[in-house]
């Protein structure tokens, strides 16, 4: 579907968009699910805000 898109309106950047969009999309999932984890399974929800901080800068950084 990107590569599409991508043809499709003949621009470079807008596929790329797209890319960052997805990794925003399967980075917020994952979290979701690692909160789920910890905070169902292991009740363990502190941890995780204090670690979560941390990778979401990281990340954000590196999608900019």
């Amino acid at each position: 579907i990107v590569k599409w898109i991508g043809g499709e309106t003949g621009s470079k950047n807008f596929s790329k968009v797209v890319v960052k969009l997805e990794w925003c999309l399967f980075f917020i999932l994952a979290w979701l699910l690692e909160w789920f984890i910890k905070y169902v399974v292991f009740n363990d929800s502190k941890e995780f805000w204090k670690t979560w901080k941390d990778r979401a800068s990281v990340f954000f950084s590196w999608i900019g």
